[in-house]
């Protein structure tokens, strides 16, 4: 009996040893998981916590969700100079373009996101104005897995255009070109606006990245081609191209028969070659005349 009550009393503490080493490794594990993990997990509890003030504040009027940026609080109520550096957008044009796209979002996506209004808006500035590499940052800016800020960028920047359209001075062709502002040059000619070519280099160019590639810069490009007014207050086109169209052929491909037409006269540097561009003509003396 003796020798049968100490095999059941070895057997118990083989057991609780057992349950020890199980309870630790799992444990162990749970820690290493929430180190490995630790960005994932801050970017979470952040966006669980801001989620519970917004159900606390929710019967505020005129409440506006606050969120982070870089460390940085950021309050929608008020116009941080934060904002403008890094969407490119002011505090007050911020709003007003917020009234108009938060009714279309909820026409067209109702409400499928996680996202409030503004915040969708501030995701569409931020990645025109910056264009990351990819879309990691934004799990620890608005608490959004890199695939899902993708969906929302992808499906949101057609109701940012068209919300941008349909705003008065927006990118657009005159219907009447005598009522724009002109300024008088040589010989009695008015000058109807100024364009200009600018490459910007790409990161990701697949599929047809050869469209893009400039044997010059040894770098592959976006061709933009701007036409503005004289005193540049107002843009009438933007024109995106593949990097290896020059001036030139950008111009002939897209405003060659709309100058013709309207005989306009716009003035230009030396990388266009027409009758109705106004360029500098270099002479020998290395002075720049009409």
């Amino acid at each position: 009996e003796q020798r049968r009550l100490k095999r059941n009393k070895r057997l118990e503490e083989i057991r609780d040893r057992k349950k020890n080493i199980i309870t630790f490794l799992v444990f162990l594990a749970m820690i290493c998981t929430i180190v490995l993990e630790f960005p994932r997990t801050k970017a979470l509890l952040t966006h669980l916590r801001y989620i519970n003030l917004e159900k606390k504040r929710q019967k505020e009027e005129g409440y506006c969700r606050t969120t982070y940026l870089k460390g940085k609080r950021i309050d929608w109520r008020k116009v941080s100079p934060n904002l403008y550096n890094e969407i490119g957008v002011f505090g007050d044009d911020f709003e007003e373009i917020h009234k108009e796209f938060k009714v279309l979002v909820e026409k067209k996506l109702g409400e499928s996101s996680t996202l409030t209004s503004r915040e969708q808006l501030f995701l569409c500035f931020h990645f025109l104005r910056n264009y990351p590499d990819d879309f990691n940052e934004y799990e620890a800016l608005l608490g959004l897995p890199p695939t899902t800020a993708s969906v929302e960028v992808k499906r949101l920047i057609p109701i940012l255009l068209q919300v941008l359209q349909q705003r008065p001075g927006c990118i657009k062709m005159p219907d009447d070109w005598d009522k724009t502002s002109k300024e008088p040059f040589h010989d009695g000619i008015l000058l109807d606006g100024a364009i200009d070519c600018t490459s910007h280099f790409r990161n990701r160019t697949h599929p047809k990245q050869a469209l893009y590639y400039r044997g010059d810069k040894k770098r592959h490009f976006i061709t933009a081609q701007v036409l503005c007014s004289v005193r540049g207050d107002r843009i009438y086109s933007v024109h995106l191209a593949p990097g290896h169209n020059n001036d030139a052929g950008l111009y002939n491909r897209t405003l060659k028969e709309t100058v013709h037409a309207k005989d306009l006269h716009v003035l230009a540097d030396l990388g266009y070659r027409d009758a109705n561009l106004i360029r500098p003509l270099k002479t020998m003396d290395d002075q720049w005349v009409k």
